[in-house]
């Protein structure tokens, strides 16, 4: 697909789609995965009217938006739910985690008598498992009408009532301004003028008591715990229905809008990349510029920087004691690099980050000591992507917040690559780096320092050694002083 990225390119795009939309949308539906190919693009008659898109074309929505990333893209998120409250947990699904949980999803469904052609409500708060119903929907060919979950009994029934729904997906509550809304109540009030509803799912959110009516009502978990996760998805017809969404009501009876399967899926993909400007998550710096031609942040894709940005924001203002520390000591110390705090860098949020010389400092309190793995993987992605990670512990800050300054500026000097033994640099203070002989031999790994030997050493507090590859600088009185690397 070509991304449109000026004014002017959409003045052209424009004028091509509209010369001739055929060929225009026909190019843009190549890059689906089709069941069948079509046998005509657009047919349409706006007298009655009557418009068709890819007409006699087979597929299956699921297929394209899972199913082909599996082999790529498996292990990346797929899904992220930013939850209303801060101290809730975010939730993350990668494509393979989404791709299971909606196929066990499609086979509840389906035991519980759905299948291709029915409808099916869906009255849910904004949580992940309202994604997964819609795609499951999907996957074995219902068709979902979504109800605003804030609608009355009797404008739930009306939506029902109109499309005949024979199953309707609800949860027990959800939280809207600090309440506890109980949905199940609605539904049960709402059902009690709609006899074309079989079976309700109910998922939990808000641990709210709820009635269970026997042989209709069905809880959410209980279902999943013993759902095959493998689901063929069924074949669709272009011009089958996808869903129906249903207007407000205000100026009269809610009119439902019917989205077919192929059009929606092309024209949606299409203008989403082109309003939003989406890039694939593939690592890239997202702009603007920072200081020194450094970008600003550093993030998979614009998406997920606003995603988390918030959180990071949160971060920034409530710092733990030692970040603090730490980062008002960087600032005293004004060494002529700029560090952030809080800075988003791929899917992470790193402590702290020089991006100029691609090094992340990362202060550890105990939780770490439970989150080694995980920690493990942030490192080796931060590795790939080039960056350096120094870890501190909280107790070292605390105990020599001055000290772990100078050693980070001294690392931030040695990614200069400069060599102490290299008579080609200028003399004189601020000369540094990693210290190093000129001609290393085996055994000549200990130098003596020069000066200063108050400093610690790996000897201990007092000693006078240092080793080949730690780090250093010369005074203006021509003294090295010592930062020995992190082992």
């Amino acid at each position: 697909m070509s991304r449109i990225n000026s004014f002017e390119e959409y003045q052209q795009v424009y004028k091509d789609s509209i010369n001739d939309p055929e060929k225009f949308w026909e190019e843009q539906a190549e890059q689906f995965v089709w069941k069948k190919k079509w046998d005509k693009v657009l047919d349409w008659n706006f007298t009655e009217p009557k418009i068709e898109w890819f007409k006699g074309g087979k597929l299956n929505i699921t297929e394209n938006c899972l199913d082909r990333h599996l082999e790529k893209r498996g292990d990346q998120v797929a899904y992220y739910w930013e939850p209303n409250e801060p101290g809730e947990k975010a939730i993350e699904l990668t494509y393979t985690q989404l791709h299971e949980q909606v196929c066990k999803f499609a086979n509840v469904l389906k035991s519980n008598g759905a299948k291709k052609g029915d409808r099916i409500c869906i009255y849910m708060p904004m949580v992940p498992e309202l994604a997964i119903a819609v795609l499951a929907c999907a996957r074995i060919g219902a068709i979902h009408s979504v109800v605003f979950g804030g609608f009355s009994a009797s404008a739930v029934a009306g939506r029902i009532q109109d499309c005949q729904c024979n199953v309707v997906i609800t949860s027990d509550g959800a939280y809207r301004g600090g309440k506890v809304i109980p949905m199940k109540d609605v539904i049960d009030e709402a059902l009690e003028t709609c006899p074309s509803v079989q079976k309700v799912i109910v998922t939990v959110r808000t641990q709210t008591a709820v009635k269970i009516l026997e042989g209709r009502d069905v809880l959410w978990a209980d279902e999943m715990k013993n759902a095959s996760d493998e689901c063929i998805a069924e074949p669709m017809d272009a011009e089958d229905m996808l869903f129906i969404l249903y207007t407000s009501g205000s100026t009269g009876k809610p009119k439902g809008v019917v989205h077919t399967c192929g059009g929606y899926m092309v024209y949606t993909h299409y203008t989403f990349e082109n309003v939003f400007q989406y890039r694939s998550p593939e690592p890239s710096p997202v702009l603007p510029e920072g200081k020194r031609g450094v970008p600003g942040y550093y993030t998979t894709n614009a998406t997920l920087f606003k995603l988390i940005s918030k959180h990071a924001k949160r971060m920034r203002d409530n710092p733990t004691p030692a970040e603090n520390m730490l980062w008002n000591s960087l600032k005293s110390h004004k060494a002529g690099y700029h560090i952030r705090r809080q800075h988003i860098i791929g899917k992470f949020i790193v402590d702290f980050v020089c991006l100029e010389r691609k090094v992340v400092i990362e202060v550890d309190g105990d939780i770490h000591d439970h989150q080694i793995e995980e920690d493990a993987q942030r490192t080796a992605f931060l590795n790939e992507e080039g960056f350096e990670v120094i870890r501190f512990r909280n107790e070292d800050v605390y105990e020599d917040v001055h000290f772990i300054s100078l050693k980070i500026e001294s690392i931030l000097d040695s990614r200069k690559s400069y060599d102490i033994g290299d008579n080609s640099l200028p003399p004189g203070e601020g000369r540094g780096g990693v210290l190093s002989n000129s001609k290393p031999k085996l055994n000549e790994n200990k130098n003596k320092i020069i000066g200063d030997n108050s400093l610690p050493s790996r000897e201990g507090r007092g000693g006078v050694f240092w080793c080949t590859a730690d780090i250093g600088w010369i005074t203006g009185h021509s003294y090295i002083v010592y930062a020995p690397l992190l082992a």
